[in-house]
């Protein structure tokens, strides 16, 4: 493409400093044909004399895009590249990346993106906040990004920032069991006791039966009366076992429905006693004064056992009897007997589930099973069956 006088010469004018030293500049091609004069000298083009015209950094929009220019092929390579210009190789100037970028990075994994960013302005990624109050180190440890999570603690993270509901990056780390960075964060001296609407990080392994994640807070130190605290939460989940366990470091029994509790200055004994009692059972857990106290469990001769909770020899708590000919009954004890909320289970099939008092099904429902194998639902009233219907009646 030819250009037509006028246009050559307001060119030539405009970058008059440029060729001052040039005679006889070559031709110029067709992606030099940018009409803006008024625009600066672009950052890409070498001041140190070099009167080789560079490639402009945008083409007009009817001519073909810039072709990107290697970094090896920068006109001063023993300058630094200014921020603004990518370290990908593209000469082409930016804008300072956007601090949130940060996130993206995490988002994704990148690796090479999070050092990027971190080396060029670590000072601002560390303040930078999403909406919700979360720092770069919140997001890391959400996602698990252990080698991320180091780099951040290692730039001046603060591994106790709070966001803005209360949540600390150890939270974060919990929810997600990132037991790398729960690890890092407690090196780092994260708050192990911090408190987000009334949730530790202890509370939250328990309320997701994380037993792992709790055993890396008791190491570090935590209290029986936290540890109690997040044996019932662990319970109320549904996570038995692991209320078990965290009760068995503290010595200490989960409150029943009935209000039953342990005293809590019971012992806690770093493993298990095992005893034999006057009828013969044998017992294998906590024990006080010579009786199971805390969680203990017993087998008697005929081949029935329980597993669970005892206050000074007697079944409190919650606990599993399983009787001899199958039938099993889980659920609240006191003073030995079923009392509270249940679940019973016969071996022929039949079941019940609702409220126990002193032994005796309260308010229930279940279906029954009889030696004819025909099933009733039942429904109980203040210890009385008060409706007892057929499933099957043709079975008769």
């Amino acid at each position: 493409m030819k250009l037509s006088a006028l246009p050559l010469f307001v060119l030539l004018s405009s970058s008059v400093a440029l060729f001052a030293q040039d005679p006889a500049p070559a031709e110029p091609t067709a992606t030099e044909e940018a009409p803006a004069t008024e625009q600066p000298l672009p950052e890409s083009v070498s001041q140190s004399g070099d009167s080789s015209p560079q490639p402009p950094i945008e083409a007009p929009a009817t001519e073909a895009p810039a072709i990107e220019q290697p970094a090896a092929e920068q006109p001063a390579a023993e300058q630094p590249a200014p921020e603004s210009v990518s370290r990908s190789g593209d000469s082409s100037p930016h804008p300072p990346a956007d601090p949130t970028d940060i996130f993206v990075a995490i988002h994704n994994n990148n690796m090479e993106q999070f050092e990027q960013l971190l080396a060029a302005q670590p000072g601002t990624i560390l303040s930078v906040r999403l909406g919700n109050g979360d720092t770069p180190l919140h997001r890391a440890a959400l996602a698990d990004r252990m080698e991320m999570s180091y780099a951040l603690l290692k730039h001046g993270a603060d591994p106790n920032a709070a966001n803005a509901t209360g949540w600390t990056p150890l939270h974060y780390a919990v929810t997600t069991n990132s037991l790398d960075c729960i690890r890092l964060l407690l090196n780092a001296q994260a708050n192990p006791q911090a408190e987000a609407k009334g949730w530790t990080p202890l509370l939250l392994a328990a309320r997701f039966g994380f037993s792992e994640a709790a055993q890396l807070f008791l190491d570090k130190g935590t209290d029986a009366a936290s540890v109690r605290r997040a044996a019932e939460v662990a319970r109320k989940e549904g996570h038995e076992d692991m209320a078990a366990w965290l009760l068995s470091r503290c010595g200490a029994d989960p409150l029943s429905s009935a209000g039953s509790t342990v005293d809590p200055t019971a012992p806690d004994p770093s493993t298990f006693r095992q005893w034999v009692d006057f009828d013969r059972s044998v017992f294998r857990g906590q024990a006080r004064n010579g009786k199971a106290h805390g969680y203990c469990t017993m087998k008697m001769l005929d081949g029935s056992h329980y597993e669970g909770y005892w206050r000074k020899g007697v079944r409190t708590g919650t606990g599993t009897f399983t009787y001899a000919n199958g039938n099993r009954y889980t659920g609240n004890w006191k003073n030995d007997v079923p009392h509270g909320d249940g679940h019973f289970e016969f071996a022929n099939g039949g079941h019940v589930e609702g409220t126990w008092r002193n032994g005796r099904i309260w308010k229930a429902s279940g279906v029954l099973v009889d030696a004819k194998d025909v099933r009733y639902s039942c429904l109980w009233e203040k210890g009385e069956c008060v409706s007892q219907m057929p499933q099957n009646p043709a079975a008769e």
